[in-house]
């Protein structure tokens, strides 16, 4: 009786999370030449909770970035790197010269990486986030592009990387701003698309199941 209980039990904890995801995002990430200024940039600064989702109260106080995505510049200028993942920073400013004098602690990093070598312009460049990295709504978080998994100081930042993307001139969003790497510091803000969800990234199938197999095991070997 207690076996057949305790393997309910496992079902009900795989089966039982439930997810919302949340959009925040500025303009369209694809397809679209604004004819604005390309760049470079290191990246944008973006707040879940301002931008599409800003309507959605029931967003909870922790999120977990899933996937975040840029539009690459039309003219496809402005550096353009083999391949480059994405740091979140819970703190970043750069002065007029484009150096960082402020770089916060390393948040997340994308599980993938985007190759921007051979782009004509005006693609969409998607990293994806292993589901895990939790961030807090109504927080400004920087997203930047980096050449490796390694946290960047303001002392040795050279893994930061840039390169071009559409830009929109003014302050069109208000959670966030550019952060160029051509030494101007205008407030201007990058087409962005930010996915998060309010539940932390389950194994996949096959992982869930091994650690369901794994528990019966143990129940069984208990019960000789």
């Amino acid at each position: 009786m207690k076996l057949k209980y305790t393997i309910a039990a496992l079902a009900a904890t795989t089966l039982g999370a439930s997810a919302a995801q949340y959009i925040t995002s500025y303009s369209t990430v694809t397809g679209a030449d604004d004819n604005n200024q390309a760049g470079p940039n290191f990246g944008q600064s973006i707040t879940v909770n301002v931008g599409a989702d800003t309507a959605d109260a029931s967003i909870a106080s922790t999120v977990y970035i899933e996937e975040l995505s840029f539009q690459y510049s039309s003219s496809a200028s402005g550096g353009a790197p083999d391949g480059v993942y994405i740091h979140v920073y819970d703190a970043f400013a750069v002065d007029g010269s484009a150096v960082p004098t402020t770089i916060g602690n390393l948040v997340a990093v994308s599980s993938t990486t985007v190759d921007m070598s051979a782009l004509v312009g005006n693609e969409q460049l998607t990293w994806t986030f292993d589901g895990t990295d939790a961030i807090a709504k109504g927080t400004e978080y920087t997203y930047v592009l980096a050449t490796d998994t390694v946290a960047a100081t303001v002392g040795n930042s050279a893994n930061l990387s840039s390169a071009g993307f559409e830009l929109d001139t003014g302050n069109p969003y208000s959670g966030g701003r550019t952060y160029r790497a051509n030494g101007t510091t205008s407030d201007w803000d990058m087409p962005f698309e930010l996915k998060t969800n309010d539940t932390i990234a389950v194994p996949e199938p096959s992982s869930t199941a091994l650690l369901g197999l794994g528990g019966l095991a143990l129940i069984l070997r208990r019960r000789k």
